[in-house]
C-alpha cells in the first residue's frame, strides 16, 4: 500500500516556521553585529582617549625633563659660583700664607671645594645620561694615551699610600681606535680611584684585553683589580645603582655619593658595552667594563722597533705583578726579556750573561727592593762587569721622583721613570738609554701637568692688559688677584654695558666676561664689542658656571673666543689668557716651526712652548702627539673639501670643530683659529660654502702645520 501525498498546508506551515527562524537568526546576527560595531567604536574611542592621554603625558614628561635639565643647570650655576670664591680665595691666600698650619687649613678648603665640584659634576652627568643628553665624541685615540692620562691623575695618590699601580696592555689590542677618550678615562679613573680608596696595602692593576674583533671594530675589556677589603655578595649585587654605596653605615670610613659607578654603567652601555664586578671579602675586587670601538682607518705604528730590535733586557723587581706587567709591555716588541726577583739575582744574571758572551743591553731596575736596592745593584754590577759590557740602566720608582733623580744622578744612572709604567713611557725611555742620550731630567712627569704654576706662563702674561667683567665683587677680586700675581695689568667692570664702553676706548689685550649679569649679559656684550671698530678680533673669553654644551655652542656663535668654567682652575686661566694674548710672548722654538713670511706679532704656526704648557712640559709626549696628529689629519684637506663640494656642510663643520681643538692642544694656533672661523661660518643659520680664498688659507695653514710637526717629530731630543 503506497503512502499518501504530503498535505500542502503542512508543507507551507513548515516553510513559514523555517523562514521565521531564519528571520530571527538574521535579526539576532544583526543585533550582534550592531553591538560588536558599537563596542568596537567605543573601544576605538577609548584607545583614542588613551592615545591622547599618553601624548599629553609624554609632553608633560618632556616638559618635566626639560625643566629638570634647566633646574640642574641653574643649580649647577648657583653652586659653582660660590665655589669660585671658595677655591679661588683659598688658592690666593695659600700662596701668601707663611704659617704651616694655616697653609694646611687652606689646602684642606681648596681640596674640599674641588671634591664638592666633582659631586656637582657627577649629578649633572647622571642627569644628562638619564635624559640621553650626553654626546659621545668619535675621534681617533690611542689606548696607551688613555692609560697614560689615568696614570697621571692617580699615580701620586697610589704612591702616597705605598700601593703598587701597574698597567697591562694585551699586545693584540689595536693601538689606535675611534671613540671618546675622555669618557673611557672617566670610567677608568672612577675604578682606579675606588681601588685606591679601599686598598690599604698591596697592588692595583689596570688591564686592557680584547674579547672579539672584526675588520671594523673591536670589543675591548678594561679591568681594575686590587688587593683591598673586598665586597660582600649582598653589597656586590647593589653596585652600579645610583646612590648605592658599599658601606652604608653611619660610621663608614670611606666617603662617596654612590653616583660614580652608576655613571660608569650608563657610559659603558652608551659605548656598546657593559659593566660588572667580582669580589671576595678580604681578598680584593675586580671591576670591569667593555666597550666596542671602531678601528682607526689610518692607524700608524710609531713604535721605534728598529731602535730596540734584538736587545736583551733584564727586568728586576721584587713584586711579581710588576715584573709580569713590565715584561708584558715589552712582549709585542722584538726584544729578549728576562726577569729577576731581587738585586742579588740580577747581579748573578748579568755576570753570567757577560761570561757567556750574551750581555744584557738594558737593566730595568726597581729602586726600592729589600737587601740590595736598584742603585746598589747598579753599582755592584759596574764593579763586576767590564765597562764595554755594562748595560744601560733605567731606574723605576714608585716613590718620590725628585729624590730618585738625585740618587740616580749620583750613581750615574741614565734614566729615571716613575711607576705606574705605560708602554709609551717605557719604550721612549728604552730608546733614550740605548741611544746613549742621557736626560734624567728631560722626562717631565705627566703628573706635574695638574700642578702647573703661574711661572709656566709668566713670559706670556706679564704686562698683558686684561679687562675682567663680573657683577659679583668677590669674583672680580679673585680673578684680578690671580692675574695680578702673573704680572697682568687688570681692569674691572661689573656689567656688559660697562665692558662695551671700556672696549670702545681700546688698548685691551683680552676680556674675561661673565655671562649672567644685569643691565647687559655677557653674550650681548660680546656681540656689541665685535661690532666696535678695531675689536673684531679682540679675544673675549667667557667665564661661566654654565656647563651645558648647548650653552657653549650659543656662546661661541655669539662671538665668544673660548670658555673657562667656574670654579676657575688657575692653570687653566693662565694658559687660556696666554694663548689669546696678542703676540703671545710664546715665540716658536725655531724658524723651521714658524711661518718665515709672517710679520712680527702674527699668530704662531706651531707654538712649541704653548704645546708644552698643555702637556706638562713633557717633550716626549709632544713628539708622540705630533706624530699622531700628522697620521690622523694628513688627508683632512681633501676630505673636508670633498664634504663642502657635496654640500655636506654639517659634517664639514664638525670636522673643523675637531681640528680646531686638537690643533689648539698642540700649540698650532693659526690652524686652530682658521678652523674655528670656518666652523662658525658653517654653523650659521644661512651657512653656505666658504669662499675660495678662505679654503686656500685653510689648506695653506694645514700644509705648513703638518710640515712643522713632521720636522719637530724628527728632530733629536733636547
Amino acid at each position: 500500500m503506497s503512502s499518501s501525498p504530503e498535505d500542502p498546508s503542512l508543507r507551507i506551515q513548515q516553510l513559514e516556521k523555517r523562514l521565521e527562524r531564519e528571520r530571527r537568526a538574521r535579526e539576532e546576527a544583526e543585533n550582534i553585529a550592531e553591538r560588536a560595531t558599537r563596542d568596537l567604536y567605543e573601544r576605538i574611542q577609548e584607545l583614542e582617549r588613551i592615545r591622547v592621554q599618553l601624548s599629553e603625558a609624554k609632553e608633560q614628561a618632556d616638559r618635566a625633563n626639560q625643566a629638570k635639565s634647566a633646574f640642574l643647570a641653574n643649580m649647577s650655576h648657583e653652586i659653582r659660583t660660590p665655589l669660585t670664591a671658595i677655591i679661588g680665595l683659598a688658592y690666593l691666600t695659600m700662596r701668601r700664607a707663611d704659617e704651616p698650619r694655616l697653609r694646611k687649613s687652606l689646602s684642606d678648603i681648596h681640596e674640599s671645594g674641588n671634591h664638592l665640584l666633582g659631586l656637582v659634576s657627577d649629578i649633572l652627568d647622571l642627569s644628562k645620561l638619564e635624559a640621553d643628553k650626553i654626546v659621545l665624541d668619535d675621534v681617533d685615540l690611542a689606548i696607551d694615551g688613555v692609560l697614560e692620562r689615568v696614570s697621571t691623575m692617580t699615580a701620586a695618590r697610589a704612591q702616597a699610600q705605598g700601593l703598587e699601580l701597574a698597567f697591562s696592555l694585551d699586545p693584540r689590542v689595536p693601538r689606535q681606535v675611534r671613540g671618546d677618550p675622555v669618557r673611557l678615562a672617566q670610567i677608568l679613573l672612577n675604578y682606579v680611584s675606588n681601588a685606591i680608596k679601599f686598598t690599604e696595602r698591596g697592588e692595583i692593576t689596570v688591564r686592557v684585553g680584547i674579547e672579539e674583533q672584526d675588520a671594523e671594530s673591536a670589543l675591548l675589556r678594561f679591568s681594575v683589580s686590587d688587593t683591598g677589603i673586598g665586597i660582600s655578595p649582598d653589597d656586590l649585587s647593589r653596585l652600579f645603582r645610583p646612590f648605592e654605596q658599599v658601606d652604608g653605615s653611619d660610621t663608614r670610613s670611606h666617603g662617596g655619593s654612590g653616583l660614580g659607578l652608576a655613571i660608569c654603567r650608563r657610559l659603558a652601555e652608551r659605548m656598546g658595552g657593559s659593566v660588572g664586578a667580582t669580589s671576595e671579602p678580604g681578598r680584593g675586587s675586580v671591576f670591569w667594563f667593555t666597550t666596542r670601538l671602531r678601528i682607526a682607518r689610518r692607524a700608524v705604528d710609531f713604535s721605534p722597533r728598529r731602535d730596540i730590535e734584538g736587545r736583551r733586557i733584564l727586568v728586576v723587581d721584587d713584586n711579581p705583578t710588576a715584573r709580569t706587567v713590565i715584561s708584558g709591555l715589552l712582549s709585542s716588541f722584538p726584544v729578549h726579556v728576562e726577569t729577576a726577583a731581587s738585586g742579588a739575582e740580577a747581579v748573578a744574571h748579568v755576570v753570567a750573561a757577560e761570561k757567556a758572551g750574551r750581555p744584557f743591553h738594558v737593566l730595568l731596575l726597581d729602586w726600592r727592593m729589600p737587601e740590595l736596592d736598584g742603585i746598589a745593584t747598579a753599582r755592584r754590577i759596574r764593579e763586576l762587569v767590564p765597562q764595554s759590557s755594562c748595560p744601560a740602566v733605567l731606574l723605576i720608582t714608585a716613590h718620590g721622583r725628585e729624590e730618585a733623580l738625585g740618587a740616580a744622578a749620583e750613581a750615574g744612572i741614565e734614566v729615571v721613570i716613575s711607576k705606574p709604567v705605560t708602554e709609551s713611557t717605557l719604550i721612549d725611555s728604552l730608546v733614550r738609554a740605548i741611544s746613549g742620550r742621557e736626560s734624567p731630567l728631560g722626562e717631565q712627569a705627566l703628573g706635574d701637568a695638574r700642578a702647573a704654576r703661574v711661572d709656566d706662563f709668566a713670559d706670556s702674561l706679564r704686562g698683558r692688559r686684561v679687562l675682567v667683567v663680573d657683577d659679583v665683587p668677590m669674583n672680580l677680586e679673585i680673578i684680578r688677584g690671580l692675574l695680578e700675581v702673573a704680572g697682568c695689568t687688570v681692569e674691572t667692570a661689573d656689567s656688559g654695558l660697562e665692558a662695551v664702553e671700556r672696549a670702545r676706548k681700546g688698548e685691551l689685550d683680552v676680556i674675561l666676561m661673565d655671562i649672567q649679569m644685569p643691565v647687559m649679559d655677557g653674550v650681548t656684550a660680546a656681540q656689541e664689542i665685535r661690532r666696535l671698530p678695531g675689536c673684531e678680533r679682540l679675544p673675549v673669553i667667557a667665564v661661566t658656571a654654565n656647563v651645558l654644551e648647548s650653552d657653549h655652542r650659543h656662546y661661541r656663535a655669539s662671538g665668544i673666543s673660548e670658555i673657562i668654567a667656574k670654579p676657575i682652575e688657575p692653570a687653566t686661566l693662565y694658559a687660556t689668557v696666554a694663548r689669546h694674548a696678542p703676540g703671545g710672548a710664546r715665540a716658536p722654538l725655531s724658524a723651521s716651526a714658524a711661518d718665515p713670511a709672517a710679520p712680527s706679532g702674527h699668530i704662531p704656526l706651531f707654538d712649541v712652548e704653548a704645546a708644552l704648557g698643555f702637556l706638562g712640559g713633557n717633550r716626549d709626549l709632544l713628539v708622540r702627539s705630533a706624530r699622531m696628529f700628522v697620521a690622523s689629519n694628513e688627508h683632512d684637506v681633501e676630505q673636508i673639501l670633498a664634504l663642502i663640494a657635496a654640500a655636506d656642510l654639517k659634517t664639514a663643520s664638525r670636522r673643523f670643530h675637531r681640528l680646531k681643538g686638537s690643533a689648539a692642544m698642540l700649540g698650532c694656533r693659526r690652524l686652530s683659529e682658521v678652523s674655528a672661523a670656518l666652523e662658525r661660518d658653517l654653523k650659521a643659520a644661512d651657512a653656505k660654502a666658504p669662499a675660495d680664498h678662505r679654503l686656500r688659507d685653510f689648506s695653506e695653514a694645514m700644509g705648513q702645520t703638518l710640515e712643522a710637526l713632521r720636522q719637530h717629530a724628527a728632530a733629536p731630543p733636547h
